[in-house]
Formats: C-alpha cells, sequence, structure tokens
C-alpha cells in the first residue's frame, strides 16, 4: 500500500513540474526513484509518460522528449539517445490467446532494444520486438516494423 501511494505521488509530482526544459533533468530523477535503470545526465521533457518505470533501462546522456509514450513491457536504450517529441515506444502487443478476443487476451511482451548514438525523430512509432542498431537515424513520422538489422543490405546499396 505505501509503495503504490509513493508511486502515486511521486507521477502527481511530475505532472506538477512546470513545461519548461529547466525541470526535465527534475523529471528523469523521479523516473529514477519511480525504477528506471538511467546512467547520468537522463532527461525527460513534459508530459511524456513512463508505463513501466521498473521495466526501463537508459545508458548515459539520454533524452525522452516531450509528449513522448513508452509503453508496458521492457525497454533497453543505449548511451546518448534522442528521443524527440511526441515518439510512441511499444515494446507489447495484444493477443487474442486465452479469451478469443484482443480486448481481453494475454499480453504479448517482446520488448525494444535501442542502441548507442540513435535519433528517434519526432512522432515516429517503435513497435514490439524491433532492435534498433547503433548510430541508427529515425526519420520523422516513420513507423519501425522490423529491427533495422534485416535491413541492412540497403545501407550497402545506397552508400
Amino acid at each position: 500500500m505505501l509503495n503504490n501511494l509513493k508511486k502515486t505521488l511521486l507521477y502527481f509530482l511530475i505532472s506538477l513540474l512546470p513545461k519548461f526544459h529547466k525541470f526535465d533533468r527534475l523529471r528523469g530523477s523521479l523516473y529514477i526513484l519511480l525504477g528506471v535503470k538511467a546512467g547520468k545526465n537522463f532527461k525527460v521533457g513534459s508530459n511524456a509518460f513512463i508505463f513501466s518505470p521498473d521495466k526501463l533501462t537508459v545508458g548515459d546522456n539520454c533524452y525522452v522528449g516531450v509528449m513522448t509514450y513508452l509503453g508496458t513491457g521492457n525497454i533497453g536504450i543505449g548511451n546518448n539517445v534522442l528521443i524527440g517529441n511526441n515518439v510512441n515506444i511499444l515494446p507489447s502487443n495484444h493477443t487474442d490467446i486465452g479469451s478469443g478476443n484482443f480486448r481481453f487476451g494475454q499480453i504479448d511482451n517482446k520488448g525494444i532494444v535501442i542502441g548507442n548514438n540513435c535519433w528517434l525523430c519526432a512522432q515516429s512509432i517503435i513497435v514490439a520486438g524491433v532492435n534498433i542498431s547503433d548510430n541508427t537515424k529515425i526519420a520523422a513520422g516513420t513507423i519501425v516494423l522490423k529491427s533495422n538489422a534485416e535491413q541492412k543490405f540497403l545501407k550497402n546499396i545506397y552508400k
């Protein structure tokens, strides 16, 4: 009971912080208190929401943009990662297993891994099971359905 009250108060405090960049580091620190395993210089923009802070691991020098949503499930983020505004990172999905419909079926948590030195531009969506390799830039508005390791041949063709 006390643990749930503590979490509720921390989420409430995060929501009350002014919507200025000066408070991004404080928001990051409060999410660390909620269970995020983060390196140094972790910053979170205003109105961002981390659904499962205890399942999020973040490297050094990472920023989660304004209005970004990190869904329920395991997410691993490397060092020096910039996550733009309004990005959705969705590490789990619905199934119809167990109930015959997607609303009450089991959750399929495939997780997401984002490598070092990546930039996820504004309004991009990363879905369950995707691994983004180091030094990757995801263009604004892109929906990533597959790991970019599966598409490496494109880099060689267009160099």
